[in-house]
């Protein structure tokens, strides 16, 4: 979390004496607007955010505004997204940063998650390069203690559904490393593909 908001809070402390406007940060979220208020899990990290931009002795609305914002994975529609709020830093996960990047490759990039190396959006986790920096999750890497933790809970455990999106960058590496551990514990895994949430009803009956 310290990387994420000492990036996102660099171009802050460059306009606090004096700030023409307060530092504009988008949160791009991937898909389109839920009707209503904003989701209760954006609202998390929203304010998560939030409250380590105050720590940091950032005023909302005075140094900083934050606006979230919906788009398809497709570059047109982010760059349409970029360009109506002009961010100076955009807030974001490792889907929609892939065309975020080409949309914006001027603007500062930070990831709430995901894996930037799997995903070609960093060189390395130590030299990362480019405009994108931020958390990696490292799902593929820890997607088998995953099991581990089941088995330890359910030692009879035989089979197991795997539910995740085949179009994250690391979900081919992350399900291979599953199953290798689920060979070598004699569990049987059942991967089920959702690419949207209408799939998730359909995978959960499976």
């Amino acid at each position: 979390m310290c990387v994420l908001l000492a990036l996102a809070a660099a171009p802050l402390a460059a306009r606090a004496q004096p700030a023409a406007r307060p530092a504009r940060i988008v949160f791009l979220l991937f898909g389109r607007r839920p009707p209503g208020p904003v989701p209760a899990i954006t609202n998390r990290f929203l304010d998560a955010f939030k409250q380590g931009m105050r720590e940091l002795g950032h005023v909302e609305g005075k140094t900083f505004v934050i606006e979230p914002r919906w788009s398809s994975n497709k570059v047109e529609d982010v760059a349409k997204e970029v360009a109506a709020f002009q961010p100076d830093v955009i807030l974001t996960n490792e889907i929609v940063a892939r065309v975020a990047r080409q949309a914006a490759p001027a603007v500062p990039i930070v990831l709430d998650w995901g894996d930037p190396v799997a995903g070609g959006l960093a060189k390395s986790l130590a030299w990362p390069g480019g405009n994108v920096t931020g958390l990696a999750t490292l799902n593929q890497d820890t997607s088998p203690k995953l099991l581990e933790l089941l088995l330890a809970v359910v030692p009879k455990l035989s089979r197991v559904a795997v539910l995740a999106n085949p179009n994250f960058p690391s979900y081919a590496t992350g399900l291979k490393n599953l199953q290798n551990a689920g060979r070598q514990a004699g569990v049987e895994l059942l991967p089920i593909e959702v690419r949207s949430v209408e799939e998730i009803d359909s995978g959960f009956a499976r």
